[in-house]
């Protein structure tokens, strides 16, 4: 019965670590398709991991994407003003955010995930295309 349990909790985790992965990759994946004219990708991030650097098509917003203390964020600048949102669940650690240029218009994403409740942890990858614009490098 405790096996079943176990396996039950496992395949729960599993689970809500892939919803976590899809939700970390859709706003970074929404807005180089829509949205970016250049990407610029800087590894220079927090434990070596990646910033993904978006100017808009109107040129007036430019967002970033990056890493800081196991949370993924995402910060706004428009003309004067600044905004930064969480883009991670609470539930879960972001170990690792990286972006690798594929040619000027696809990128790979690679996200590592871990559940600090079970400790179960994923790395998962996804190539995103940027729909009007191009990554520079």
């Amino acid at each position: 019965m405790r096996q079943l349990l176990q396996g039950w909790q496992r395949i729960q985790s599993d689970i809500m670590l892939r919803r976590a992965a899809n939700y970390s990759f859709s706003l970074p994946e929404r807005e180089l398709f829509l949205h970016a004219a250049t990407v610029t990708i800087s590894n220079t991030g927090y434990k070596g991991s990646s910033k993904i650097i978006c100017q808009d098509v109107f040129g007036s917003r430019q967002i970033t994407f990056y890493l800081s203390g196991n949370i993924l964020y995402r910060q706004t600048k428009s003309n004067s003003l600044k905004g930064v949102n969480v883009l991670s669940l609470a539930s879960v650690k972001i170990e690792e955010f990286r972006a690798e240029r594929l040619n000027y218009r696809e990128l790979m994403l690679t996200i590592k995930i871990q559940d600090t409740k079970s400790g179960r942890r994923i790395t998962s990858s996804k190539v995103l295309l940027l729909g009007n614009g191009v990554i520079e490098g």
